[in-house]
């Protein structure tokens, strides 16, 4: 019986001339390989790491901006990779890169913390940046008439976000800066968000493990809903040592000019503090700033 003969040009034994590889007419440059196999391996880099698929570089240089917390504002390569599971070699590569573009400072001591090009990209964001502008002055006038810390929220998935804290030396100290998140049920300014920030909020941190920061949090989903109830009812809520012990705090909300809801402005103050005194200063500053807010802030935006 005869062996058929394999064509130099058919790419693998018994293929027909349709599935013959042909060399590409796409002009070569750009990075073009007209290797398929190459083409391949070249996407594969592209997405990242090998180990990773489907992880971009920018997925990881994010993740590695991303490590960076208030409670942890400088890290070493080594930390970093720590805390974001990437390799040590990709981290000291990517934290080069982005110190280049000024999304990461180098200092000193050979330890990484945020760059100043971040901050000024950040200070772009429309409603944070109206918010800022419009609030600061009212929350300054606020903590000259009580001289305690006075800070300003908004709602950032399951979480709080600070995005304006104003504090004295004669008043507690608190952990809270510009950036810091927080949990919603153990804060006041979060269950103002939990009462007024969307129907579906609380059901969302319902089905989330409620932790328990201090013996006073509270970590029942029924009795959560119940004082986010009397919250939105008042339009006021208060905390005491719920989430740091020895410290207490009183939250309203802020409407924008449409009457819809857009941050919530708290005052921070030591647990025992009597809040009557400083409710009605706390109204007129969040009502004054919603005033001056436009629609494009909040409502979701």
């Amino acid at each position: 019986m005869a062996v058929p003969a394999v064509s130099s040009l058919s790419g693998g034994y018994g293929k027909s001339a349709r599935h013959r590889w042909r060399p590409s007419s796409r002009p070569l440059g750009d990075g073009w390989c007209k290797c398929p196999t190459r083409r391949r391996l070249g996407r594969a880099r592209m997405s990242g790491n090998s180990r990773e698929p489907g992880r971009t570089t920018i997925h990881r240089a994010w993740s590695v901006l991303g490590a960076f917390e208030s409670t942890r504002p400088t890290m070493t390569l080594t930390e970093i990779a720590s805390v974001t599971g990437i390799p040590l070699s990709t981290v000291h590569r990517l934290a080069a890169e982005l110190v280049d573009v000024k999304a990461l400072e180098r200092t000193s001591a050979g330890r990484y913390r945020i760059g100043v090009h971040l901050w000024e990209l950040a200070s772009l964001i429309p409603f944070r940046a109206q918010l800022q502008r419009v609030a600061l002055p009212y929350m300054q006038d606020l903590y000259e008439a009580t001289h305690e810390n006075v800070h300003l929220a908004v709602e950032d998935g399951l979480e709080a976000l600070y995005i304006e804290v104003i504090s004295g030396h004669k008043s507690v100290r608190t952990e809270t800066n510009i950036g810091r998140r927080a949990p919603l049920h153990a804060t006041s300014v979060g269950k103002v968000m939990l009462a007024f920030g969307g129907d579906d909020l609380l059901a969302s941190v319902g089905e989330t493990s409620l932790r328990q920061y201090t013996p006073y949090t509270i970590t029942n989903y029924r009795r959560l809903c119940q004082v986010v109830g009397t919250v939105k009812e008042e339009q006021i809520a208060a905390v005491h040592s719920e989430f740091t012990i020895g410290v207490s705090s009183v939250a309203v909300p802020v409407f924008n000019s449409a009457g819809e809801f857009a941050a919530a402005l708290t005052i921070v103050a030591r647990a025992g503090t009597n809040y009557s005194r400083l409710v009605p200063a706390l109204r007129t500053s969040a009502s004054a700033i919603g005033r001056r807010l436009s629609p494009a802030v909040g409502g979701g935006s």
